[in-house]
């Protein structure tokens, strides 16, 4: 079995072994048919595990295996490689062999299967590649038998961009906002996130404010201006701020909203520049710093203040 990309530290703790079987035992379409003594060879051989009595397919996907089955008319018996021991579930061989079959697809199928194993977060790849908008070139480079062209890559990249940042806002308001709305939002914020800084997709900046809690798709709007104007649009400071809100909500009873939280920002940065009258920026000099005492006294104080909030609403 040819494994490529980083599969193999994937599979480094999974004991394979090579048996006969008939094709009948993990293909339905051949299952009703009774078992021929005749041996074939393919030059894809099926990739199984065996669970309980059952043998599951784990290569299916694999267009040059599928084709030479489907030749085949017989319920014959083919060398196999069947995993008998791992240390991974069901689900994620299924989605690591998914990853490993994408070389022997089709040029036309290949695109819209990357996009899929994506969207469908597959757990290999969320493993092997964390950061969501590096998945598409990841996989490219790794797993695939064709480069992609960087023009063709950052056009797929803008529209991954905009289908997984749809799913995330219509997440926000399901019950109160129409799919054109949110098809309309999603690219008008693409676009305002790629004026700011072209390297960087509004699902990044979705994933790194994951831990707030936004009342509807304008409060998203409205946290990306203030990360625009205060020039906190990059990867790096995402981070930073994502690592300080973890941090705030540990201390923090409530959900944080972020239109409070960034009122109270706002009002950090006011008091600063009275008293020291210079322009002052709390996420530069606070969370992207990230010296502990700081980061301390600032999230006592931002926690103070969002209990004054809440203790007025009430």
């Amino acid at each position: 079995m040819i494994l490529i990309g980083d599969s193999e530290k994937i599979l480094n703790n999974t004991d394979i072994n090579v048996e006969i079987v008939s094709i009948g035992d993990f293909w339905g379409q051949r299952s009703k048919i009774e078992i021929s003594q005749s041996e074939i060879a393919l030059s894809h051989p099926p990739v199984l595990f065996r669970s309980r009595n059952d043998l599951v397919w784990l290569n299916d996907s694999d267009d040059v295996l599928l084709a030479e089955l489907k030749k085949t008319k017989q319920n014959s018996r083919v060398l196999s490689y069947v995993i008998s021991n791992t240390d991974l579930t069901l689900d994620e061989l299924k989605d690591a062999f998914n990853l490993i079959t994408l070389k022997y697809l089709s040029n036309d199928k290949v695109d819209r299967t990357i996009i899929n194993e994506i969207i469908s977060e597959n757990r290999i790849l969320n493993k092997l590649c964390p950061q969501k908008s590096s998945q598409l070139s990841f996989l490219y480079k790794h797993y695939c038998k064709n480069n992609i062209a960087s023009q063709k890559l950052a056009k797929k990249n803008k529209e991954l961009d905009i289908v997984l940042s749809k799913k995330l806002l219509g997440s926000i308001e399901p019950d109160t906002i129409k799919e054109f709305e949110i098809e309309n939002k999603t690219r008008d914020l693409v676009n305002k996130v790629k004026s700011s800084n072209n390297k960087l997709y509004l699902l990044d900046i979705l994933i790194n404010l994951k831990e707030l809690y936004f009342e509807n798709s304008n409060d998203i709007i409205d946290n990306i201006t203030f990360l625009s104007e205060k020039n906190a649009l990059n990867l790096k400071t995402l981070k930073k701020i994502s690592l300080f809100i973890s941090r705030l909500k540990k201390h923090f009873s409530y959900k944080i909203h972020s239109s409070r939280l960034i009122f109270i920002i706002k009002k950090i940065d006011s008091i600063k520049e009275k008293e020291e009258g210079t322009k002052y920026s709390f996420i530069n000099e606070i969370i992207v710093k990230d010296e502990n005492n700081s980061i301390i006294q600032a999230i006592k104080f931002i926690s103070k203040e969002l209990e004054k909030s809440i203790k007025i609403e009430v």
